[in-house]
């Protein structure tokens, strides 16, 4: 694909990515001169129209979608059969690389984020498009901090009945409920796939996970999360129950709009009382409401016809109790709880110890990068040091894997720019930049770094650069005086081209340099020229005639072709007195322009 051109404008540059559907590349728009990325269907369903439609769909829905939270779509075609979309080029990692390198956000962090993700919904579903893709691989936070909403290549609209092929589709670990069933999805299976995603920045992993994608399906179908703040502490019950608003199992108790879920991530972020409690809807699946009393003079009349009301009624009270019996377990439980030792900075086995002599048990759930902790110690661990469990109660901590380090990548030759996103893409950081000639690296392109290519470093290290300015700048040698070979194979020998002129100079010798310009000491550059003029020597003219012509007409003709006149007294005959007997160059001989012409002028032995 590499420099292969779509649309007449399109320059394909480097693939970046690949999908089920499609493959994206970094490309080159010659016609506005910047960046685009290019969205190129796999060539094994290009023959198969319901993929093709889906194709068509995503570039006309994501076209006609103007929001800032909403990735632009700029162009889409075909060529020789292969369809492509030309979309904006973002530089900077997707959440899920984010959620996969930090683990939690911090709730502030995924409220802002949440809220311009809903942002983009809200519009997408004015326009009746549902995305049905929604997860953190198709969220992408750029290095200026924009959240933008990716990847429509599921997307349809809700009116279009284009191909059934593939009842669930998505991801099966953010599907909705009703996406997992192969049911009709709207708007609401959007705001529920954003819940799981909210789950994830807050929890640092999905609620539902299995060993199969049909076994994660079910679980989006029947099981519930567990609570967020059995997971983090620090998570605001208003948040949490949010979340559990937009992850309710029916699509009808859930926010009616990816607007409504905005609002109210808002008025979570300021403090402020959350709608989320106001239905109670939040709430919905989790309450066993009992039935309603049945009439005396109904109740025959029900037993009969509905069996079925007394089974449900009895079925309730079998819950009710059952739920009494654990809420009188639960509470007993919690008399006898022991406090939570710090177990942050130790290694597994002396954090293991520690609890232990509190009747608890540490479990390790997974490692992270840690500047600050050498590798094997404990970073963190939930519950925090300080609060309650009960006898057996398992602390999970995360451990060390120490600073995490980043190859250099060799930026020799790489266009600044593209050097400078290349290191912020990594993790680390754009040091100093120094600009130097070079005679073999072409301006703003990346002379050395450092430290250089292939060494090992932590994240955030600064990477320093060498810029090139270009090749150093030449001065315009002398070149007056000298002939026309010599100026040319003086300026050759400095990359520098010559363009000759020609001239006649009484004062300069033919063949020899009048003029120049640049004129000497002039800065430039290889490859540029510079104008001599070469003189042609004197110009010359033939001398005219002016013999038996008297005095004054001889001087003005030989001063009017430019001549110099000399006169001078010569013997001659009675009609030739006071006229030129003769002259000297003669007439007709050719003669510098300046030269002197010598008239002798008639006269008589005794005078004139």
């Amino acid at each position: 694909m590499v420099n292969k051109i779509f649309g007449g404008r399109y320059r394909i540059a480097e693939k970046i990515g690949m999908g089920g559907m499609a493959e994206v590349y970094k490309a080159f728009d010659t016609t506005l001169d910047r960046t685009v990325a290019v969205k190129v269907l796999h060539p094994q369903f290009a023959a198969e129209e319901d993929f093709v439609a889906r194709f068509r769909r995503e570039a006309q829905a994501a076209a006609n979608l103007s929001q800032p939270n909403i990735v632009n779509v700029y162009d889409w075609g075909s060529e020789q059969g292969t369809y492509y979309i030309v979309m904006e080029y973002l530089v900077g990692r997707n959440l899920k690389q984010i959620i996969n390198e930090e683990g939690p956000l911090p709730p502030n962090a995924a409220i802002d984020i949440a809220r311009q993700v809903a942002a983009a919904l809200h519009v997408a579903h004015k326009h009746g498009i549902v995305h049905r893709d929604i997860k953190p691989h198709n969220i992408v936070i750029t290095d200026e901090g924009e959240v933008k909403v990716t990847d429509f290549g599921i997307a349809r609209s809700s009116a279009s009945n284009v191909t059934q092929t593939g009842a669930i589709l998505g991801t099966a670990q953010y599907i909705s409920p009703e996406q997992a069933k192969g049911d009709e999805v709207g708007a609401a299976s959007d705001i529920y796939s954003l819940g799981i995603v909210i789950y994830e920045m807050l929890a640092g992993k999905v609620p539902f996970n299995g060993d199969s994608p049909v076994a994660v399906a079910l679980k989006q179908i029947q099981e519930k999360p567990i609570p967020l703040s059995d997971l983090n502490k620090n998570i605001p019950a208003d948040l949490e129950t949010i979340v559990a608003k937009t992850m309710a199992k029916n699509p009808a108790a859930r926010y009616q709009s990816a607007a409504e879920l905005r609002d109210d991530l808002g008025r979570a972020a300021e403090g402020l009382p959350v709608l989320a409690y106001s239905d109670g809807s939040s709430e919905s699946e989790m309450t066993v409401v009992m039935p309603r009393p049945v009439p005396p003079e109904r109740r025959k009349e029900t037993t009969e016809k509905h069996p079925w009301r007394i089974a449900a009624f009895i079925l309730a009270l079998l819950l009710l109790f059952a739920g009494s019996a654990w809420a009188t377990n639960y509470f007993m439980s919690r008399a006898a709880r022991n406090e939570v030792p710090s177990l942050t900075g130790k290694t597994l086995a002396e954090a293991q110890d520690l609890a232990a002599k509190n009747k608890l048990k540490v479990e390790a759930g997974g490692k992270i990068f840690d500047d600050n902790t050498a590798a094997g110690h404990i970073v963190d661990q939930t519950p925090a040091a300080g609060e309650k469990l009960p006898a057996g109660g398992i602390i999970s901590v995360r451990l060390s894997k120490g600073r995490q380090l980043v190859t250099v990548p060799d930026l020799n030759d790489k266009f600044q720019n593209e050097a400078m996103r290349t290191i912020s893409n990594l993790g680390l950081r754009v040091g100093d930049i120094t600009r130097d000639y070079n005679d073999r690296v072409g301006e703003d392109y990346v002379i050395s770094s450092e430290p250089p290519a292939n060494g090992k470093v932590a994240k955030g290290t600064y990477i320093n650069l060498l810029v090139s300015r270009g090749p150093r700048p030449l001065k315009v040698p002398l070149l007056i005086g000298k002939t026309a070979a010599e100026a040319r194979s003086t300026l050759a020998s400095l990359g520098l081209v010559i363009h000759a002129d020609e001239a006649n100079d009484p004062e300069v010798e033919a063949g020899r340099v009048i003029s120049q310009d640049p004129a000497q000491g002039v800065p430039i550059n290889r490859g540029e020229s510079v104008t001599v003029t070469v003189s042609k020597g004197p110009l010359t003219v033939n001398v005219p005639s002016v013999v038996g012509l008297d005095e004054a007409s001889a001087k003005t003709t030989l001063q009017d072709a430019g001549f110099n006149v000399q006169l001078k007294a010569g013997v001659s005959g009675p009609d030739l007195i006071g006229k030129v007997v003769t002259q000297k160059p003669e007439a007709d001989a050719s003669a510098k322009k300046g030269a002197t012409v010598t008239i002798w002028i008639g006269s008589t032995p005794d005078g004139p």
